[in-house]
């Protein structure tokens, strides 16, 4: 009896001695994807290629586990498994349910009657990177049943290098005279890719656009802050290009318009889509330039500046888009500035003499609130407050300017603004003190000529220099230009 048990055991010995090395040992290498959007939660990973070693046989099916260290977001039928030789039939194994994806494995099957040198390729695998908090280089984890994977080092397979923003965005910002309508004007938003082939392509493999939204691929959204004012205008054309690509108008699932759209002061959807609809070039680095066309049609007096975010989208809460991404807003870009018109006054002479009591008293007025045509017979101003700015150039010395700010008070608001109607009336040394608080090199005395720009139009003044005993002389400021647009003014204050 016990020497019938002993042969049992060494036949039961040897079974298991011969389908260990029947089994296969697989060498792993991996082709890694250099970069991904860091806000993507469908970025292709790197290709992973799986290698019976020399002297090594798959005589039993077994399953390769592949386990990422995010969630696959791939439907499983964009993912990819080709074998070669006895593994033609592999194939993605049916445990690679939703519920494995979402813990990031995926399961291969692997047939058995492949030989040394025969492959299975895995590709095709997208990763959400935007809730991941995955380090990078990325690697992932492999094992196998049945048969064996040679020993890895430490973070490999790799299957994606770095991740980086999408684009930086960028503008030209159109200037609008908000009293003296012209132009039209052109401003232009516009998204450069950060790295190259960011913007990936047009209905590339794996893919999935909405109904009608096809070819499926990235998008960049653009959110204004306000609509454009009454009497403006922002005109969005159906096709801009990105170098050597086109983006076309579009929904938010992808559907492409038609036509242009056109933004007024009654819009509501402040939100633009422009989606990639050819092949973007991934050896340039693209920048996709929207021109918006701006209208004026009449004054805008008041009108809030208008600035844009943009993002790359779809930003897909129903999960089905590839790609789609989570928002990731860019910091606020100028799209279109409204400033008033302004006035140039000259005083040509102006004189603080502190030790024998000169100085040069100035009033200037904001004509802007007048009797209307009925009575001058001249077109009625439009009423608006503004800034003044004050340039001194001395006789000797170095050039300098300040801004009144606000609390200055002499006639002007909290704000620092001289309003419509209102009039200024200040000393010369008293402008000059303030100065002087913010930056210490402004002289104490001065003598020489003033130029004082007043950001509205109509403005009108008067300075007079005196000694206050003896010595007086008054002259009008001259107005030296009208209706000259001036986005800021730079002061010892800004």
């Amino acid at each position: 009896m016990k020497v019938r048990t002993l042969l049992v055991a060494a036949v039961m010995l040897l079974t298991f001695t011969v389908a260990a090395q029947a089994a296969a040992v697989f060498d792993v290498s991996s082709t890694p994807v250099t970069a991904v959007i860091q806000n993507g939660l469908t970025e292709n990973s790197g290709t992973i290629l799986f290698t019976i070693a020399p002297g090594s046989t798959a005589s039993e099916s077994g399953t390769i586990t592949v386990t990422y260290p995010t969630p696959v977001t791939s439907p499983t039928t964009a993912i990819s498994v080709v074998g070669t030789g006895g593994l033609a039939t592999a194939s993605l194994n049916t445990a690679t349910t939703t519920t494995e994806l979402a813990a990031g494995r995926v399961w291969i099957t692997v047939p058995a009657g492949g030989a040394a040198g025969d492959k299975i390729t895995l590709s095709g695998v997208r990763v959400n990177i935007a809730t991941s908090g995955v380090g990078f280089p990325m690697s992932v984890l492999i094992s196998a049943t049945i048969n064996q994977i040679t020993p890895l080092p430490a973070g490999t397979p790799q299957v994606i290098l770095n991740a980086q923003p999408a684009i930086n965005v960028t503008s030209t910002a159109a200037t609008v005279n908000a009293i003296a309508p012209a132009g039209p004007f052109t401003a232009n938003m516009k998204a450069q890719e950060v790295f190259l082939n960011a913007f990936g392509g047009a209905n590339e493999a794996g893919n999935v656009g909405a109904t009608g939204g096809t070819p499926a691929a990235l998008m960049v959204r653009f959110t204004l802050n306000v609509a454009p004012p009454a009497n403006v205008t922002l005109a969005f054309p159906l096709t801009a290009s990105a170098t050597n690509t086109v983006f076309t108008l579009a929904s938010s699932t992808g559907v492409l318009a038609t036509a242009g759209s056109t933004l007024t002061s009654t819009s509501t959807n402040l939100v633009l889509y422009y989606k990639l609809t050819s092949g973007s070039v991934p050896t340039v680095q693209e920048t996709l330039d929207v021109p918006v066309t701006v209208t004026q049609s009449g004054t805008c007096v008041g009108a809030t500046n208008i600035t844009f975010t943009a993002t790359v989208a779809p930003i897909d809460a129903t999960n089905t888009l590839v790609p789609r991404y989570q928002a990731s807003e860019s910091a606020a870009k100028a799209l279109v500035t409204f400033v008033g018109s302004s006035t140039t006054l000259l005083i040509p002479y102006a004189s603080v003499q502190t030790a024998i009591n000169y100085d040069t008293g100035i009033a200037i007025s904001n004509t802007t609130t007048d009797p209307g045509t009925a009575i001058t017979g001249i077109t009625t101003a439009t009423a608006q407050a503004g800034g003044l700015t004050f340039y001194f150039y001395p006789t000797t010395g170095t050039a300098f300017s300040f801004a009144l700010p606000a609390g200055y008070g002499k006639g002007l608001n909290t704000s620092g603004l001289l309003p419509s109607g209102g009039t200024l009336v200040t000393l010369l040394s008293e402008v000059m003190t303030a100065a002087r608080a913010v930056t210490s090199t402004v002289p104490t005395d001065f003598q020489g000529y003033v130029f004082v720009v007043a950001n509205f139009t109509n403005a009108h003044g008067f300075a007079t220099v005196s000694n206050f005993s003896t010595y007086t002389q008054a002259s009008p400021a001259l107005i030296v230009n009208q209706n000259a647009s001036r986005a800021t003014e730079t002061g010892l204050n800004n």
